[in-house]
């Protein structure tokens, strides 16, 4: 009843100018979505702008509150629980941080080699949002992005990771401790870093869940809601609305009386086990058009772990 990530929403004091950016940066286009309307709710989170972008397997929908959001007292580190940033994977990682750098991105550090065959680097936005750019192996010459992951830093990575292994029926690879490292530091931009992670397939995309024990993700007590500056949520595209609900309910979601005022027949908002909220959405038939399957290029992130696969495969010969 799952079909994969239709979207991932980013709230932002200035939705027109990070629209600017992400085309320029990550050569995402305008969506032509005028028909595809999604709640907002009495907490008058507008959408402004180029509300809707689109990469090669997935969209990105940037929320802009009509009153002045209340501005971050700092940084936010990777650490930090919640949903922490999308990743972006190209062949050609050196052009992807050059049209970062030109559009205004700050980094953590140049990609760095981790060992792996790839290469990592933590860009951020004008507004301090994450985007990880993941070099990978030339196994085709298309350089242009796709989204290969949306990552949650939990207190908790086993239920976490369990939780959205069960919502979209799939087994969640876990790391072992990883760190420390002077290199992993340069990525996560934070020093003696020592994290597990967990990925779990999608569809058109990973959900990735880390859990850093140094320094450590602590759980967040207070409610999220969408006009929260930075990643908001992330919407699952169903097939079968009341089972789709059901089915995460059993695994523990929850709906509080706003969630509950944001949805609609179609669109129903919910919190996972850490209080990140979800969206599940089902597309009539004005709206078929953007579903996930008619995307330019809906199967590129499990092509990309098919090739991952077999070069690790072949390395090991």
């Amino acid at each position: 009843m799952i079909k994969g990530i239709h979207h991932v929403a980013l709230t932002l004091a200035n939705a027109r100018e990070a629209a600017k950016f992400y085309k320029a940066a990550a050569a995402f286009t305008v969506a032509d979505t005028e028909t595809l309307r999604l709640p907002t709710g009495e907490d008058t989170v507008d959408i402004v702008g180029a509300s809707w972008l689109q990469a090669p397997n997935a969209y990105l929908r940037l929320l802009e509150p009509s009153s002045p959001p209340t501005p971050r007292q700092a940084r936010r580190e990777v650490a930090e629980a919640g949903i922490v940033h999308v990743c972006l994977q190209s062949v050609s990682v050196d052009n992807l941080y050059q049209n970062f750098e030109r559009a205004g991105a700050s980094f953590h550090a140049p990609p760095v080699d981790l060992g792996t065959g790839f290469l990592y680097s933590y860009a951020r936005d004008a507004e301090s949002n994450v985007v990880e750019l993941e070099g990978v192996p030339p196994v085709w010459k298309d350089a242009t992005p796709w989204v290969a992951h949306v990552s949650f830093s939990s207190a908790d990575i086993d239920r976490l990771a369990d939780f959205y292994a069960k919502v979209v029926n799939q087994t969640a690879t876990k790391s072992p401790r990883i760190g420390p490292s002077r290199r992993m530091d340069l990525v996560s931009g934070m020093a003696h870093t020592e994290f597990r992670a967990a990925w779990i397939p999608a569809g058109n995309m990973q959900i990735e869940v880390i859990q850093y024990f140094v320094p450590p993700t602590v759980a967040i007590t207070n409610e999220r809601t969408l006009g929260d500056l930075g990643y908001s949520y992330v919407c699952f595209e169903v097939d079968d609305m009341p089972a789709a609900i059901q089915h995460l309910r059993a695994l523990g979601a929850t709906q509080s009386a706003a969630l509950a005022k944001l949805s609609e027949p179609n669109r129903h908002f919910c919190f996972d086990p850490d209080g990140n909220i979800v969206l599940l959405l089902l597309l009539d038939t004005t709206e078929r058009e953007f579903t996930i399957s008619r995307l330019p290029d809906a199967s590129i992130a499990t092509r990309m772990a098919e090739k991952r696969d077999a070069l690790i495969k072949k390395a090991n010969k």
